[in-house]
């Protein structure tokens, strides 16, 4: 089961910017580089591709780029990734369940994916068919699980705390499905020092003005002070683990 409907998703990317450079000190791109240091040069794909922030930092380390999504502005990424010079493949409006490439990929990667899903093994296990013999997979999503974010985003932001699958945010969990099918961990854990975000929703006067004391005040003063990675308080957790050399096909979760 999805938990979010598509219309919503197409709705807040209605006026995104798909010029937009990704922050070089966001925690998640050291993650990319270390996947990208066990295939290099090789094709990538990006599942739930839009904006596409992500993949561009693929393509700046070398790599060809791949990406699906359901929203319709996902065809933009062929010419925006083309025009900054990027050894582009494709980027088509597909079902993520629905999609048969007839190739796999070295690298398939999701970020803010698999938390949206009831069944989020079966994801994973669906991203474990589109990877190639040696191929990476590096899978992340917020940890609105660990205690000091759950908290806030209850306080605070609850209509998108619902929006996701809890039970999904715990890397160690997933080790089982990607061994299962035939992969090596490389790094699992929770990234980055403290941060904190929040979802577009109504809120009363009171919420409003704590929302912004804790993105505006709290959280620079904290991601400071809780500096080192944490279940507790990061903002991500992920893991990358690599597929074993003609690894054998198993579809148990």
């Amino acid at each position: 089961m999805d938990l979010v409907k598509q219309e919503l998703w197409d709705d807040s990317y209605k006026d995104y910017n798909t010029e937009l450079e990704i922050n070089q000190s966001n925690p998640l791109v050291e993650w990319i580089e270390t996947a990208s240091s066990f295939r290099k040069g090789g094709n990538s794909l990006e599942i739930g591709v839009f904006p596409g922030i992500y993949t561009a930092v693929f393509g700046k380390l070398g790599h060809e780029i791949n990406g699906i999504d359901l929203t319709a502005r996902v065809t933009e990424l062929n010419q925006v990734f083309r025009s900054k010079g990027m050894n582009v493949g494709e980027f088509l409006q597909k079902d993520f369940f629905e999609f048969k490439p007839d190739k796999k990929y070295d690298i398939v990667f999701s970020l803010g994916f698999i938390e949206h899903f009831t069944d989020y093994k079966s994801v994973i296990a669906k991203h474990c068919e589109l990877v190639g013999d040696n191929g990476i997979i590096l899978i992340a999503v917020p940890n609105f699980r660990g205690k000091l974010q759950y908290l806030l985003h209850k306080m605070v932001d609850k209509e998108n705390l619902n929006k996701h699958n809890l039970r999904s945010m715990n890397p160690k969990d997933w080790e089982n499905t990607l061994v299962r099918n035939g992969f090596d961990i490389i790094k699992q854990g929770y990234i980055g020092s403290f941060d904190f975000w929040t979802g577009l929703q109504k809120r009363n006067h009171f919420q409003r003005a704590l929302e912004f004391f804790l993105v505006h005040r709290i959280t620079p003063l904290l991601s400071r002070i809780l500096s080192k990675p944490s279940a507790f308080y990061s903002p991500y957790c992920g893991i990358i683990a690599q597929k074993h050399k003609n690894g054998q096909k198993d579809t148990k979760l």
